[in-house]
């Protein structure tokens, strides 16, 4: 048989380990097979010396932060495939009926997103809530997102309704019998507004300071409080959004020992993973929660590599310089970063920390996949499976910038930084979307996914 496209003699990596010289078939957009022998195709990619990963699947980036969403769909997403993602699952905060929106949105992506994507939706109140299980049953929106910093002046900020743990409990109930998957923003806002009038009577005005004024045990009490709610209201599994602190990961611990009922996923951020309160980004580098101690980097490696953290994703948030000015108190949380992740993944994780090239796989593609109802579609290099891949050479290094970004966000909070394991070529569903640093595609080729179990 000719395929329509034969990947040769790459290191492939799947799911149960790395085969090296391996050939993929590629037929209609599927795998449809990998074998140690030679292959026929009409179109042939010899990936020698390189590496070939499933593309990234990444759990967490953010549209229409910068008030411009389609043009965020348009080139987040292509600023995305060049660093191998093939798929983005994008956190949607907006107010009214989802349910009403969903159509818009859907379209929205469809028409700019360069690839494929699914919706998490933000609540912030009943009416919300009560669309959810029309969205999980009629367009497959099986994951949505709850802050809890949504409170005081911090929900005057995301132009939402505040929220309280009625609200919260509500949630949980409502996802668990919906099948929904609760992703949840675990902070104590109420501590956070006791400490910063402090901090900032002491004229303190630096990154640390951020990290001191959202401090890592109100993480770990969100957390408590956020998983002991839904195991109340009997949900059977929760998320948690990116967990930034030591503290939050031993509250983890804990809760799993309780054994409450519940299965407690975890995510982690490579800014969290790499960057602590001395970064030289400094206040540009303000997100929420915090950077935080290099001891807490320490403890979210570990973490990683025992198991304890499922999956790695961006927070991908558009911002630019003049969102960020020279204050922390004023400046805007979050950065760019989708199209870094598994460069720094394999930088910081398979050479310097030790995770195996499978690992990193799953942690990048393979569990948000499983986790958000995209497996066995996204996530693998196995036959059926969508042919998305990302050929990485592994001897190969870059500095990272924000000089060659495609993205509206116009700073780096990795500037400079030095990373192996550049992506050289994306692949979606067969299609070559980017090579060497540039598109090779002029119209989006995104689709939506619609989450299944």
């Amino acid at each position: 048989m000719s395929y329509d496209l034969v990947i040769e003699n790459g290191l492939v990596v799947c799911p149960d380990g790395v085969r090296e010289g391996c050939n993929i078939g590629v037929q209609d957009g599927k795998i449809a097979e990998i074998a140690a022998g030679p292959l026929t195709g009409r179109e042939k990619v010899d990936a020698r010396g390189l590496a070939v990963f499933p593309g990234v699947v990444d759990p967490h980036t953010h549209v229409g932060f910068a008030n411009r969403p389609k043009e965020e769909f348009y080139r987040e997403s292509r600023d995305a495939a060049l660093g191998g993602v093939t798929t983005m699952m994008v956190y949607m905060l907006q107010r009214g009926s989802y349910l009403a929106l969903h159509g818009d949105n859907q379209a929205m992506g469809d028409e700019n997103s360069m690839v494929d994507y699914l919706f998490h939706y933000s609540i912030a109140d009943q009416k919300q809530l009560a669309d959810i299980p029309a969205l999980v049953k009629e367009h497959g929106v099986a994951s949505y997102k709850y802050f809890m910093t949504c409170r005081g002046a911090e929900s005057v900020r995301l132009k939402m309704e505040a929220v309280d743990d009625g609200l919260l409990y509500s949630y949980f109930r409502c996802l668990g019998q919906a099948g929904a998957i609760p992703c949840v923003h675990c902070e104590n806002m109420e501590i956070y507004f006791t400490l910063a009038p402090e901090f900032q009577a002491k004229g303190r005005d630096d990154l640390a300071v951020w990290n001191e004024a959202r401090p890592d045990w109100a993480e770990a009490e969100s957390i408590f409080r956020a998983v002991f709610l839904a195991a109340k209201a009997g949900c059977p599994k929760i998320y948690i959004v990116h967990l930034s602190s030591r503290a939050g990961l031993e509250m983890i611990r804990r809760l799993r020992a309780m054994d409450l009922g519940i299965e407690i996923l975890v995510e982690t951020c490579p800014h969290y993973l790499i960057l602590d309160t001395d970064c030289p980004a400094g206040v540009a580098a303000k997100v929420n929660p915090p950077i935080r101690a290099r001891s807490d980097c320490d403890a979210l490696w570990e973490g990683l590599a025992a198991g304890e953290i499922q999956t790695v994703g961006s927070d991908h948030c558009v911002r630019t310089k003049q969102n960020k000015g020279d204050s922390i108190w004023k400046g805007l949380p979050g950065f760019i970063g989708t199209r870094h992740v598994l460069q720094l993944m394999l930088e910081y994780g398979h050479f310097r920390h030790g995770l195996s090239l499978s690992k990193v796989a799953e942690l990048v593609s393979l569990a948000p996949a499983k986790i958000f109802g995209a497996y066995p579609r996204k996530g693998a290099i196995q036959v059926g499976s969508d042919a998305d891949f990302v050929l990485v050479d592994l001897e190969r290094a870059s500095v990272l910038t924000a000089a060659n970004t495609l993205s509206i966000g116009d700073l780096c909070v990795y500037e400079g930084m030095s990373a192996r394991g550049v992506p050289v070529r994306t692949v979606l569903r067969g299609t070559t979307i980017a090579e060497n640093g540039a598109l090779t595609q002029e119209k989006g080729r995104g689709r939506y996914l619609p989450a299944r179990f």
